[in-house]
């Protein structure tokens, strides 16, 4: 019987043990995990074709106007011709979600010491994946983006673009117009911060989203898409450069 009583605290420890480790994980705990950068690889190659143009042609003159995100920065090929004459730097990459971004803004955005960001990102995080991103925790990954660039240039101006609205994606419809409303009362409490809330431009009178503006994919933005933006940001985008001190 000597042998009963420390057997019987034994296994009451394994099954305190096998608890601990398969219960289920609380909401403040999947809020952090969910607002940690997860490092990625998946674009190195992009970044690495941006690493060579800049040592083959020279790095762009600091003070400029970078612009960085997703494809539809990527794909935006008349951007320079559309936002001039401000000096910009285009550096969207692939489907980039908002993790890709932070992992590479060491590399793609603060070695050009830009006066001024646009930023877009999140329609990959709104996609309808299961991994998708709530709206709080999108916001907090633009907020740790927003404290790294200024750490090192506290003067930059940062431009959100609100998340499109697309055809492709419309029953997420819901958590965009959540993520933009949180976005840009974050931005109103900096004036370093803007936003350019342009969603309902591509909505119809009822809520639903124009496909006149998306190529065939009902994602990507078409050339009546991106005179939206041009229109919309060319101006703010300038008067604010005008004020800028300019580099020596």
């Amino acid at each position: 019987m000597r042998y009963v009583f420390p057997l019987f605290l034994l296994l009451l420890l394994v099954a305190c043990q096998s608890e601990s480790t398969t219960r289920e994980v609380t909401t403040d705990e999947k809020q952090t995990l969910e607002t940690e950068v997860r490092p990625t690889n998946r674009f190195d190659g992009e970044i690495e074709a941006f690493e060579a143009r800049d040592a083959a042609e020279g790095m762009p003159a600091p003070g400029g106007v970078v612009l960085v995100g997703s494809s539809s920065i990527r794909l935006w090929n008349s951007a320079e011709a559309d936002l001039a004459p401000l000096p910009v730097v285009r550096r969207g990459f692939g489907g980039a979600r908002l993790d890709d971004v932070l992992h590479f803004t060491d590399r793609i955005v603060l070695p050009y010491q830009p006066s001024m960001i646009l930023f877009f990102a999140g329609t990959n995080d709104l996609a309808g994946n299961e991994d998708d991103l709530a709206p709080d925790a999108m916001l907090a990954k633009y907020q740790t983006f927003v404290e790294r660039v200024h750490a090192q240039l506290p003067d930059t101006d940062i431009f959100h673009i609100s998340i499109t609205p697309s055809k492709a994606r419309e029953a997420q419809l819901p958590q965009v117009k959540a993520a933009n409303d949180l976005i840009e009362a974050y931005s109103a409490t900096n004036p370093r911060l803007h936003f350019f809330d342009l969603e309902d431009e591509f909505l119809n009178a009822d809520g639903t989203v124009n496909g006149e503006y998306f190529v065939e994919d009902g994602l990507h933005l078409n050339r009546k898409g991106y005179r939206i933006w041009k229109d919309a940001m060319q101006p703010t985008l300038m008067r604010t450069y005008m004020k800028k001190p300019k580099v020596q």
